[in-house]
């Protein structure tokens, strides 16, 4: 299975992206924000709490007024998850990336493993045809 998940670097806290979340992840590819990485289909984002929360609220919102409530909510669960706690001029460094979701025997646990951009072009247009 395939999830898009954010990665806090700092701390290595894990947040699963929705659909609707991650489109936002492709608008900060698109838009140069993100440093993207050559071989795993993920990207790296290096900026401020300030600037994060910015950057949220340039990303637009379309669809039927009934759907808005549900993309607004999924935005503040991202924003609340980069931002809770630090102050504006805090750095956050969050890596968005397509893993690939691994049941480790040993340590009985699920880990997430970056797929190659080879695997990610398919998934990715996937999300663009959305």
């Amino acid at each position: 299975m395939q999830v898009a998940i954010a990665k806090n670097l700092e701390n290595g806290e894990i947040l699963e992206l929705d659909d609707l979340t991650f489109q936002f992840v492709l608008w900060l590819n698109e838009n140069k924000y993100t440093e993207l990485d050559l071989i795993y289909a993920k990207s790296t984002l290096k900026t401020t709490v300030k600037d994060f929360k910015e950057l949220t609220n340039k990303m637009t919102f379309e669809g039927e007024e009934h759907l808005l409530i549900p993309q607004i909510n999924y935005f503040l669960e991202l924003n609340t998850w980069v931002c809770f706690g630090k102050e504006e001029t805090e750095e956050v460094n969050i890596s968005f990336e397509i893993s690939e979701v691994v049941y480790d025997k040993e340590t009985r646990k699920e880990l997430y493993k970056p797929i190659e951009l080879i695997y990610f072009k398919p998934f990715l247009e996937s999300f663009k045809s959305l």
